[in-house]
């Protein structure tokens, strides 16, 4: 999910008023049962994330997030 829009307190806390534009992705850590995670990416440039860009390089990073969350967990 990407597009122009502020910021949602939810996501980005007290920042959430400098966020004119974002980018999420669900990060699965594990089974369904598990705790899962979300990469929240935001910018204060109104047009950096639109609706309908193209979004495999955000896919690819949040997978490359999920395989490193995963090994600092289990090395944990």
């Amino acid at each position: 999910l990407c597009g122009p829009a502020p910021g949602d307190p939810a996501v980005f806390g007290d920042a959430a008023g400098l966020v004119q534009s974002f980018a999420l992705a669900r990060l699965r850590l594990g089974d369904d049962d598990q705790p899962q995670g979300l990469l929240a990416l935001g910018s204060r440039g109104e047009r950096t994330f639109v609706a309908g860009q193209a979004t495999d390089l955000l896919s690819f990073l949040a997978r490359v997030v999920e395989q490193a969350v995963r090994r600092w967990v289990s090395a944990g």
